[in-house]
């Protein structure tokens, strides 16, 4: 669903699960899609839950449950929870 340049999704009765309030949703892969709100990037589940909090300059793929972010040019390590098990430096 799109409004006023903003993504979102609704179900299959018509109701609003993932807000209208995304300038992008990226596709879905392993129950998570990839978020974006003015070039911050973060993380949303099935249920339309910000595991991730969109947060980010940068979200690399995961790859072996870990993904590259960077914030403030500092870069770090997440696991698929949004964990830092590397933290940012």
């Amino acid at each position: 669903m799109e409004k006023d340049k903003k993504q979102g999704f609704i179900n299959e009765q018509g109701e609003e699960f993932v807000p209208v309030k995304y300038d992008q949703i990226y596709p879905w892969e392993k129950g998570k899609a990839k978020v974006e709100i003015a070039g911050k990037y973060g993380f949303i589940n099935e249920q339309g839950e910000e595991y991730i909090p969109v947060k980010y300059d940068f979200i690399g793929p995961f790859k072996n449950g870990l993904a590259i972010v960077s914030l403030m040019g500092r870069r770090g390590l997440i696991n698929e929870s949004g964990e830092e098990v590397v933290p940012l430096q």
